[in-house]
C-alpha cells in the first residue's frame, strides 16, 4: 500500500509503479480516497470501504474531469453514506441493472433484434418515441402495473382516439410477450379485453349490382385508380399488395407476391384470371416504357 499525502501537482505527475498494471495512491488525510494510475498513464479517484464485511472500490471518476478538491469532496460523501450502512458499489450496480431492464432499454432491444423482420418497426418505433417513453420508458419493465398500461390507454384514447390506443397497445404486447420468453420472473401485464374498440365480424359484402357499379364507376377513372380498384376487384388481394406490384413479379398469368408485402409474411403466387390479365396490359398500354418504371 502507497499513502501520500495528495496535491494537485502530484495528481498530474504521477505514474504507475515500474512493472506494475496499477497502482493505488492512498491519501494520508483522507483514509480510503485514493488516486489510481494506470501503466496506460490513466488516472481515476477511488473510494475504499468495507460493507457488510466485503471490501468494495468505488471509482468516483476521471482525474481528467475532476479536481482533486471535487474528488475528495465526493469520497467524503460516499464513505458518509457507508457509516450509515450504505453499500454504494451495491447501488451503482442495481442502478445499472435497473437501467438495461427499463422499458425503454427493452423496447431498443427488441427493435434491434427484430426490426428487419417487421414491415412496420419504423411506425412502432415512433409510437413507442411519442406515446410511451415519455410516460415509463425510465422505469423498469417489471415495475410496470396493468393499472399503468391502462391509464396510459385512458390518456391516449382521450386525446387521440381508440385506434391510436389499440396501436398503442398492439406494440406494448409485441414487446412484453417477446420479454417475457427471455425473462423467468417477468409476467406480462397485458391481459384480454384491454382494447378500446370492439372488433365486429363483417357481416356485410357487396351485391352484385353494387359491384357492378364499382366497375362501371372505375372505368371511367383515369389511370392508375381504373386500373387499380377493378384489379383488386377482380383478385380480392389488398390495396396495400396490389398498389406496389412491379413489373418484375408478373410471369404469364401469375403474379408473385413478395414476402414482405403478404399478411402472413412468406412469398404467395397468386394464378391471375385472363380479366385481370387484361386489366394489367392496358395499364401497360397507358404507361411510360416498362424499362423505365419499375412499379405498375
Amino acid at each position: 500500500m502507497t499513502v501520500k499525502k495528495l496535491t494537485a501537482a502530484f495528481v498530474k505527475s504521477a505514474a504507475a509503479e515500474t512493472g506494475a498494471e496499477r497502482t493505488v495512491f492512498w491519501d494520508s488525510t483522507l483514509p480510503g480516497f485514493g488516486l489510481a494510475v494506470m501503466s496506460s498513464g490513466h488516472r481515476s479517484y477511488v473510494a475504499q470501504y468495507r460493507a457488510r464485511g466485503t471490501s468494495r472500490r468505488y471509482t468516483i471518476g476521471s482525474a481528467a474531469k475532476l479536481d482533486l478538491d471535487q474528488a475528495r469532496k465526493r469520497a467524503k460523501t460516499i464513505l458518509g453514506q457507508v457509516a450509515h450502512g450504505a453499500d454504494p458499489v451495491a447501488d451503482r450496480r442495481r442502478e445499472a441493472e435497473a437501467d438495461k431492464n427499463s422499458l425503454r432499454a427493452v423496447c431498443e432491444r427488441y427493435l434491434q433484434r427484430e426490426g428487419t423482420k417487421i414491415r412496420t418497426a419504423d411506425k412502432r418505433r415512433a409510437t413507442l418515441e411519442r406515446l410511451v417513453y415519455p410516460r415509463f420508458g425510465a422505469r423498469r419493465i417489471d415495475d410496470i402495473t396493468r393499472l399503468d398500461v391502462v391509464h396510459l390507454l385512458d390518456t391516449i384514447e382521450d386525446e387521440r382516439g381508440p385506434a391510436m390506443a389499440d396501436q398503442t397497445l398492439a406494440v406494448l404486447r409485441k414487446v412484453m410477450n417477446w420479454y417475457a420468453i427471455r425473462s423467468n420472473e417477468f409476467r406480462t401485464p397485458i391481459v384480454p379485453g384491454m382494447g378500446r374498440r370492439e372488433i365486429r365480424d363483417r357481416d356485410r359484402v357487396l351485391s352484385d349490382d353494387e359491384l357492378r357499379a364499382v366497375w362501371k364507376t372505375a372505368e371511367s377513372y383515369a389511370g392508375p385508380w381504373s386500373q387499380l380498384i377493378r384489379f383488386l376487384l377482380l383478385t380480392a388481394a389488398r390495396r396495400t399488395e396490389a398498389a406496389s406490384m412491379a413489373w418484375s413479379e408478373l410471369s404469364g398469368s401469375e403474379w408473385a407476391i413478395p414476402a414482405e408485402r403478404y399478411k402472413t409474411g412468406t412469398e404467395v403466387t397468386l394464378p391471375l384470371s385472363s380479366a385481370a390479365v387484361k386489366v394489367l396490359a392496358g395499364r401497360a398500354s397507358a404507361s411510360p416504357s416498362r424499362r423505365r418504371r419499375r412499379r405498375i
